[in-house]
C-alpha cells in the first residue's frame, strides 16, 4: 500500500521532528577547548570594591541597589583629615560631650556619619593626634578661679634659700618659741647647716596698737610752760566714756609737763594724777590708753635720763625702743635678767621700758613679773589659781592679758623667773 508522501517531502518531515535545540556531536567537539580555556580560578579583585563589581558581574538583575550601596560605602570610608574643618568639629564634639558629662567613646561616635566619616575613623584620628587635641579641648573649657586666702607677712624674710621649719620642738617651748622658729636650710653638700633663730614681730591685721619703734625717729616736744587745762567734755557710749581728742591732746601734754616738773615721777604716779585730773576715766583706762600712745614711754624714759645719766644695764642709748625684743627663749632671758637685775632700784626704769601688747616680753616685764612674785609666800603662791595669781597683776599692767602673763610664768618653769627675788 503506498502512502501519499513523496520522497522528499519525508525527509522533510524528518529534519523538522529532530530537537533543534540539542548541538550535534561535532558541535560539541568543537566547543570543548573553549570550554578549557576558561579559567577556573579568576584572579581576586582587590578589596571590597572588586567584590562589589564581581557581584554586580554576577547578579546583573542588581546593579542599581548595588551601585547605590557601593556609592555609600565609598563616602564613608573616606579618611578624617580630607575636610578642612574636621579636626575643628572634633574638638567641638569632645568638649561638647565634656559639657554634658559624656566621656570621649560616646561623644566621638556622635560624629558617624559627619562629613562622610565613620565613627571609627573619627576614633583612629583622635588616637593618632590625641594630645595636640586634648589640648585644644582644654583650651576651649572655662577656667575655674577660687578665691585664695589672705595671707600676713609675718615680717622679713630670714634667708633666701629655700628652708623648712623643724618640727621637733620641746614641749615646754610651746609657748616660749612663739615667733622665733629654729629653721634648717638644706644644702647640696652633706652637713647640714643650722641658721640662727630669726626674731620677727607677729602683728595682728586690724590690731589698733601702735609700736613704740615706729615713732622712734619722731622728735620729743617741747613740755609747756604751764599746766595744761584738763578737758570736761565727757563722751559716753555703751561700753564707757569715749577718749576725745582734746582728752589725748592734754594727755600728751600733761605727761611732759608733770615729768618736766619732777621727773622722778613714775609711770603709775603719772597714773594716778591723770584719774584725778579727767576722773571720767578711770586710773584703769589711763593705763590702758598709756600702753597705746606711741610718746608716753618715751618721754618717761628722757625723763629718767635727765637724772640718772641713762640706763646702766645695757648700755641704752635713751630711749625704750632701741632695746632690744628678747624672744621667749630661757637661757637668754635668764642671762639677761642676772645681768640688769643686780640693782633692785631699776623698778620705775623697768615699768616703762615694759613693752606694748603684741609683742615680745622684755627682760624688764620679767624682772617685774620676778618682784611680783617674791611680794608672796611659797605657800600663798602654792594655793592661789592661775587667774587668782595674774588677774592683780594684769590690772596694774593691762596692756597684756593675764593669760598671757601665766603661760609667760610657765614656760619659765613656774618660779625661775623670781628665784633672785626670794
Amino acid at each position: 500500500m503506498q502512502s501519499g508522501f513523496s520522497p522528499h517531502t519525508f525527509n522533510a518531515l524528518l529534519q523538522q521532528l529532530q530537537p533543534s535545540q540539542i548541538p550535534s556531536t561535532d558541535a560539541l567537539q568543537r566547543r570543548i577547548p573553549s570550554i578549557h580555556a576558561i579559567d577556573p580560578n579568576p584572579p581576586q579583585q582587590a578589596g571590597f570594591t572588586g567584590l562589589v563589581q564581581q557581584q554586580m558581574s554576577q547578579a546583573p538583575g542588581a546593579s542599581v541597589f548595588a551601585s547605590q550601596l557601593f556609592s555609600a560605602t565609598l563616602k564613608m570610608i573616606a579618611p578624617v583629615g580630607q575636610s578642612p574643618n574636621d579636626e575643628q568639629l572634633l574638638v567641638m564634639a569632645l568638649q561638647s560631650g565634656l559639657n554634658q558629662g559624656l566621656d570621649h567613646r560616646r561623644a566621638i561616635e556622635r560624629l558617624h556619619g559627619v562629613n562622610n566619616h565613620a565613627a571609627n575613623l573619627w576614633k583612629d584620628y583622635y588616637l593618632e593626634h590625641k594630645s595636640r587635641i586634648d589640648d585644644m579641648v582644654s583650651q576651649l573649657q572655662p577656667i575655674k578661679t577660687a578665691k585664695k586666702p589672705v595671707r600676713f607677712d609675718l615680717g622679713p624674710k630670714a634667708l633666701s634659700a629655700p628652708t623648712e621649719v623643724n618640727p621637733k620642738q620641746p614641749k615646754r617651748g610651746r609657748f616660749a618659741n612663739i615667733g622665733s622658729l629654729s629653721i634648717r636650710t638644706k644644702v647640696t653638700s652633706s652637713r647640714t647647716n643650722i641658721i640662727p633663730r630669726a626674731r620677727m614681730s607677729l602683728p595682728t591685721p586690724g590690731r589698733k596698737h601702735r609700736s613704740l619703734s615706729r615713732h622712734s625717729d619722731l622728735p620729743i616736744p617741747a613740755p609747756p610752760e604751764v599746766e595744761p587745762t584738763p578737758p570736761t567734755e565727757v563722751v559716753k557710749s555703751s561700753k564707757g566714756n569715749l577718749y576725745t581728742v582734746e582728752e589725748k591732746k592734754y594727755f600728751s601734754k600733761y605727761i611732759s609737763w608733770a615729768l618736766h616738773v619732777d621727773p622722778l615721777l613714775t609711770r603709775s604716779q603719772l597714773i594716778e594724777k591723770l584719774a584725778e585730773k579727767v576722773p571720767q576715766h578711770t586710773a584703769s583706762s589711763w593705763n590702758a590708753y598709756w600702753a597705746r600712745d606711741p610718746l608716753a614711754g618715751r618721754l618717761l624714759v628722757a625723763a629718767r635720763e635727765r637724772t640718772t645719766g641713762g640706763y646702766q644695764g645695757r648700755g641704752s642709748t635713751g630711749s625704750a625702743e632701741k632695746e632690744e625684743d628678747y624672744v621667749e627663749n630661757d637661757q637668754e632671758l635668764v642671762g639677761e635678767e642676772e645681768e640688769e637685775s643686780s640693782d633692785d632700784s631699776a623698778s620705775d626704769e623697768d615699768e616703762a621700758a615694759m613693752s606694748e601688747h603684741g609683742r615680745f616680753f622684755r627682760a624688764a616685764e620679767v624682772r617685774m613679773m620676778a618682784k611680783y612674785i617674791a611680794r608672796h609666800t611659797p605657800e600663798e603662791w602654792a594655793m592661789m589659781t592661775g587667774k587668782q595669781r595674774w588677774y592683780p597683776f594684769h590690772q596694774d599692767y593691762p596692756h597684756r592679758s593675764e593669760i598671757s602673763y601665766l603661760m609667760k610664768y610657765r614656760a619659765k618653769e613656774q618660779g625661775e623667773c623670781s628665784e633672785r627675788y626670794r
